[in-house]
């Protein structure tokens, strides 16, 4: 998803539950995910082209946009 430099760089490896956590916390660089649920679908998709894991992933997340972890 398209992002200025200091978000991407604030999101690093984190996975959507965190990147949202990450811009609620009121801790340091404060952003608004415009596109929360286009950002999880993106997400799923490349785990599931590229056979990722998904491991580390609330399931809760995914389905509140209408994706699943299978």
């Amino acid at each position: 998803m398209p992002s200025c430099a200091r978000v991407n760089s604030s999101k690093g490896s984190a996975g959507p539950k965190d990147f949202l956590r990450r811009s609620n916390d009121g801790k340091g660089l404060e952003y608004e995910i415009v596109r929360y649920c286009e950002y999880v679908q993106r997400y799923h998709a490349v785990k599931i082209k590229y056979g990722l894991s998904f491991n580390a992933n609330d399931s809760a997340t995914f389905e509140q946009c209408g994706t699943f972890i299978m």
